[in-house]
């Protein structure tokens, strides 16, 4: 899959030498950052409320089965290491939200795992992190919006977790896409469910509805007015059929197994 990267927010990067371009980043750079980020965000001094892992193993080996799955073959095709798994974290937060590192790391709120019902659901949530990170947007987005850029390089060469927190945040509170890169991603997201699972591709058609208006990942990631019937036209031009894929493992298991253990 080639998509190309493209302005991804209202003004381009300003033509600076100064100013230091996503192209100037390897995939292996976006990792180390990546990975430097994540730990920030989970660290003690963070303001997320991270769930630990050893205390809810049962919620945890359920969501990294499933993200695993979502990105291993994309993480194969796309240049990114083989070599090293793509972490995941849930933080106890009402709104509904999830965002990704560049590299892969995911980082998603009780409030948006509370929104699905079956796991088809969740893994289309998981795609497009996923592909939002792999086509570029994320990260451009990211060094469009850092003053700094050399705190970027700083970052990957030696650690700094004061600063990585701090970048950490901004990409939370501060990242946006359109509607236009939102359904390049969708279609993107569709074509990855369709290659690496035998879960339905339209996964989003059944918790957008249940999302609520100051949902931070619905906000962020800017819907058109007919994103769910630009979905189905999706499934309609790709050659992959949804009548004998799966919408969950067992039957009820994501409600009755998994979202209790979130209380």
């Amino acid at each position: 899959m080639s998509i190309f990267l493209l302005c991804v927010v209202s003004s381009c990067i300003p033509d600076n030498p100064s100013v230091i371009s996503p192209e100037d980043f390897s995939n292996a750079d976006q990792e180390v950052l990546g990975d430097q980020l994540w730990k920030a965000a989970i660290g003690e001094d963070s303001p997320f409320d991270v769930l630990p892992k050893e205390e809810h193993p049962v919620l945890y080996d359920h969501l990294e089965t499933l993200y695993r799955q979502s990105y291993f073959i994309l993480r194969a095709k796309q240049g990114w290491s083989t070599e090293r798994d793509w972490k995941l974290a849930v933080f106890r937060s009402d709104n509904q939200s999830a965002f990704s590192f560049p590299g892969g790391n995911m980082m998603i709120s009780t409030g948006m795992l509370e929104s699905f019902r079956k796991e088809y659901e969740l893994f289309y949530m998981m795609s497009f992190e996923n592909s939002l990170m792999d086509t570029g947007y994320l990260f451009s987005n990211f060094i469009s919006f850092i003053e700094d850029s050399i705190d970027i390089e700083r970052l990957i060469n030696e650690e700094n977790e004061e600063t990585a927190l701090s970048l950490a945040i901004e990409m939370f509170d501060r990242l946006e896409f359109n509607a236009l890169i939102v359904e390049e991603i969708d279609f993107a997201a569709m074509d990855w469910i369709c290659q690496s699972s035998n879960f339905r591709t339209d996964g989003i058609s059944a918790f957008i509805p249940r999302l609520n208006e100051d949902s931070q990942w619905l906000n962020s990631r800017m819907s058109s007015l007919d994103r769910i019937d630009f979905v189905e036209n999706n499934f309609i031009e790709m050659d992959c059929s949804n009548s004998s894929r799966a919408t969950a493992l067992g039957n009820n298991y994501y409600v009755e197994e998994i979202l209790p253990l979130l209380k």
